[in-house]
């Protein structure tokens, strides 16, 4: 055979044979991935300056909420509020705005610490696109 009947995407090579389902998955996964390093470096700010500086507490709950879904974790509201160690009153009310405008979706008819939250089916793949892009990445150096 030749080098052209071999070359690195010819008929039969296993890249081409990856199913959308298993693209999807992987840019989940490594949306999850960035979600989880925007809390990390939101943290990382809170440490330095505290919590006044940096804390945008409804983007951390929303991109909390978001990484429980990408790692197939089911995630309470209390959960996702104490992961944060966000006030829990003021994170509870934003997460019923939240609710009440579309983001988040709750699993029970009410809002309760039990409550198993997700963002919704358009807010998830928006946030895969936004974490996804390539100028968020970080730079190789």
């Amino acid at each position: 055979m030749s080098y052209h009947q071999t070359g690195p995407l010819s008929e039969g090579h296993p890249l081409l044979e990856v199913s959308a389902g298993d693209y999807l998955a992987e840019e989940t996964f490594f949306a999850g991935a960035a979600a989880r390093s925007e809390l990390a470096l939101a943290a990382n700010r809170a440490r330095i300056a505290g919590s006044a500086f940096g804390r945008h507490w409804s983007w951390e709950i929303l991109l909390t909420i978001f990484a429980a879904g990408c790692a197939g974790e089911a995630m309470s509201l209390s959960a996702a509020i104490g992961r944060l160690g966000a006030p829990y009153e003021f994170a509870r009310r934003l997460v019923g705005v939240m609710v009440n405008e579309g983001s988040i979706r709750i699993g029970d008819e009410r809002l309760s610490d039990d409550s198993p939250l997700s963002v919704t089916d358009h807010v998830f793949a928006a946030l895969r696109c936004y974490l996804r892009e390539p100028g968020r990445q970080p730079l190789a150096i």
